[in-house]
């Protein structure tokens, strides 16, 4: 299908996790950047008393886009609504609406999320300079083995800071541009993501 990609504690998780190229300088660029290496940061193992998970989203009037039959919206659409609810839920904690969009085999969703619960359980956060992430353009979208459709998407994530738990200084982030790959497959006549990670 395509060439061994990072796994998705990379997919943006460069803002989610520590930007090896940060070095706490005050200013940061807000130009994009290729040159970013995210590392794993170490997350405690016990959950902190004081964390109450935020509320789930609700839905508007009509339910969420993303509900509608694969018919009447496209997987292109869905993977743009991902990458946004993706920057929400970095800032809120509220990773509801982003399970409901990943299918339950997309076992890096799983850990995305996982990774995003841990977070913010521990008292971290994340803050973006200017919005979060804005899905750009499509550089490729394969339909060959349909139902299953593989796109690619520029995504943009903007400047920020990154704080791994309570009491600890934010560290800065650059913004960046990368290309995220992305496989979406029907469940119960609805698009779901099915695989997401970095192409490379």
């Amino acid at each position: 299908m395509h060439s061994p990609r990072r796994a998705i504690v990379a997919l943006g998780m460069s803002t989610l996790l520590l930007v090896s190229g940060c070095n706490g300088d005050s200013d940061a660029s807000d130009e994009p950047t290729k040159t970013f290496t995210p590392t794993v940061s170490p997350s405690s193992s016990a959950p902190t008393s004081t964390y109450t998970p935020p509320e789930p989203a609700k839905p508007p009037k009509g339910g969420w886009p993303e509900d509608k039959p694969a018919n009447e919206i496209s997987a292109e659409e869905v993977a743009r609504i991902w990458v946004e609810v993706y920057g929400r839920a970095l800032r809120t904690g509220d990773a509801s609406r982003l399970r409901r969009l990943s299918s339950k085999s997309c076992d890096l969703c799983k850990q995305f999320i996982d990774d995003l619960r841990v977070l913010h359980r521990d008292g971290g956060k994340v803050r973006f300079k200017h919005g979060s992430f804005t899905a750009g353009d499509l550089t490729k979208v394969n339909t060959d083995k349909a139902p299953v459709v593989t796109l690619q998407l520029v995504v943009s994530a903007s400047a920020g800071t990154r704080t791994d738990g309570a009491g600890d200084k934010p560290e800065p982030f650059k913004a960046e541009n990368d290309e995220w790959f992305f496989e979406l497959k029907p469940f119960h006549g609805r698009w779901r993501i099915n695989d997401v990670g970095f192409v490379g």
